[in-house]
């Protein structure tokens, strides 16, 4: 009997042409002892109310080199790709499935009986695939095994093939498996695989685990009076990331999306802020490190959401036309710039060229987590909170009561201060039992409405100046500059009405104490 707790993390090859050429790469990876090469059949039992799934538990039995093992899973988490669970081993003589077989493990086997009822355990999925392993080791002590795991899982009628890398650490730091995941992720179209071959066959099966997603997505609501700062980041910045993981999983489904696109930028934003509000508990290096990547990561996507937000705005100054015809051929140039946009980002997504971004994102968190008792100090997560929350909205209060409607530059650091600011509040509110909700409502309502104003008037300069980049020696005609000039006057009075508006928003934040 066996049991300890698994750390892996699973990449999904896209591209399948390229299966042997990763293949040798990972043989080059563990040179030091030859890749094991086996064969791997698998059959999941449970109850015919799925009983064992239900609670949280695998049941499966293997049969791999020569004889078989009976396995128990806990479902555990998945954060970017990395599967973390309790996992029992049993070695058997046959493939017959029972309770029986975990009588050394007392506490799992009654565990296991409540939860069946002593109902019949029945077949409900198989998974058959060759397994291809090695030991990759660094200087540092890490070991990881490395496997490459080709086949199929098959539930009923329904098959899906299998295609990953599984990285499994056995001694060392978890960021190690991040750090050779990039590794390979930089030179091969991989992306973080969320879920088991488990669940994937009872996805099959039509049996979801949306709802469990669901939850564990949650911002879990934590007593702030109870805990630490340091356990407050760690909490929420493991929650930050994975809700990160996920929108990149559902952009890679629909790359073409508007919204996966939005909801990805919008969970890099949130994790920027919410890094910046922890600033003071990261070592400096660490920060500027992962703050670089998530800037650089978000950057990737700007010009394309740009042209997404521009052509819902000529949507809506076509409308306003009284001959919507006269717009058609500048709508025709902004459509075709992006659509060669979105074909040439869908190839980088398929080419997994976010994916390193996930990877060293994790890993750097990972490390930053990674630190002695000394450095994560003692102080509560109440307090601390609240000092750098007020430090942020004494800031930004400040330099918006000075500031000039006028400035423009000054303007738009304001904009990106009250973004900042915006997103570590929503970080509070949202996972936060704390005092002074009603005072950061007030300034997150301040923000919010700020914000909007100042990004559309930003928006409006931007659009303009990128529509003549896309214009540029297209306007050959009158009738085509008359509507050009109508497009850029449609902006001057759009941004003249925000401007009024910013006025009075202005008039009332001068007004306000916090």
């Amino acid at each position: 009997m066996e049991q300890f707790r698994e750390i892996e993390l699973k990449l999904s090859l896209i591209n399948r042409d390229q299966t042997q050429s990763l293949l040798k790469e990972l043989k080059s990876l563990t040179n030091k002892e030859k890749m094991v090469k086996e064969m791997l059949h698998s059959v999941y039992y449970d109850t015919k109310e799925k009983d064992l799934l239900r609670a949280g538990l695998a049941f499966r039995m293997r049969q791999e080199q020569g004889g078989w093992t009976a396995t128990v899973k806990g479902m555990g988490s998945v954060k970017a790709g990395l599967h973390q669970r309790q996992e029992w081993n049993v070695t058997v003589k046959d493939e017959a499935p029972s309770i029986q077989i975990f009588s050394d493990i007392p506490e799992l086997k009654k565990e296991m009986q409540k939860i069946t009822k002593e109902e019949k355990l029945i077949p409900i999925l198989r998974t058959s695939f060759t397994r291809e392993k090695g030991v990759w080791e660094d200087h540092e002590g890490n070991q990881i095994e490395v496997a490459l795991d080709i086949g199929e899982v098959k539930a009923g009628l329904e098959i899906e093939s299998i295609h990953e890398v599984e990285l499994e650490l056995k001694k060392g730091k978890v960021e190690s498996l991040f750090k050779l995941g990039k590794h390979l992720a930089d030179r091969y179209p991989l992306t973080p695989e969320p879920t088991s071959k488990f669940l994937r066959g009872l996805n099959l099966l039509g049996f979801s685990d949306k709802e469990q997603s669901r939850k564990a997505l949650q911002t879990p609501v934590v007593n702030m009076e109870e805990v630490s700062a340091w356990e407050s980041f760690e909490l929420l910045s493991r929650v930050a990331l994975e809700k990160t993981s996920k929108a990149l999983g559902k952009l890679l489904k629909d790359p073409k999306g508007i919204e996966t696109l939005h909801q990805l930028r919008v969970s890099i934003r949130n994790l920027r802020s919410l890094l910046f509000l922890y600033k003071p508990l990261i070592e400096e290096n660490q920060y500027k490190k992962i703050n670089s990547l998530l800037r650089d990561w978000s950057r990737q996507t700007n010009e394309l959401r740009e042209l997404d937000v521009m052509l819902l705005n000529i949507g809506e100054w076509t409308d306003s036309l009284d001959n919507k015809k006269d717009a058609y051929p500048i709508c025709k140039e902004v459509k075709k710039v992006l659509e060669n946009q979105k074909e040439n980002f869908t190839n980088m997504l398929l080419q997994g060229k976010m994916t390193p971004y996930l990877l060293e994102v994790s890993g750097t968190l990972e490390c930053i987590l990674d630190q002695s008792i000394e450095k994560k100090g003692k102080s509560k997560a109440t307090a601390f909170i609240k000092k750098r929350m007020f430090q942020q909205i004494d800031g930004f209060m400040k330099e918006a009561k000075t500031v000039e409607i006028n400035e423009k530059e000054a303007l738009h650091r304001l904009r990106i201060k009250g973004k900042k600011l915006r997103y570590s509040l929503q970080n509070v509110m949202q996972g936060i039992s704390l005092e002074n909700k009603n005072e950061f409502k007030k300034v997150l309502k301040i923000t919010k409405l700020l914000q909007d104003l100042l990004g559309t008037i930003h928006d409006s300069h931007c659009e303009m100046k990128r529509m003549r980049e896309v214009t540029f020696g297209k306007l050959h005609s009158w009738t085509l500059m008359k509507t050009f000039g109508n497009y850029e006057g449609w902006h001057w009075k759009r941004i003249f009405q925000l401007e009024i508006a910013l006025e009075e928003q202005w008039k009332k934040l001068r007004q306000t104490t916090i």
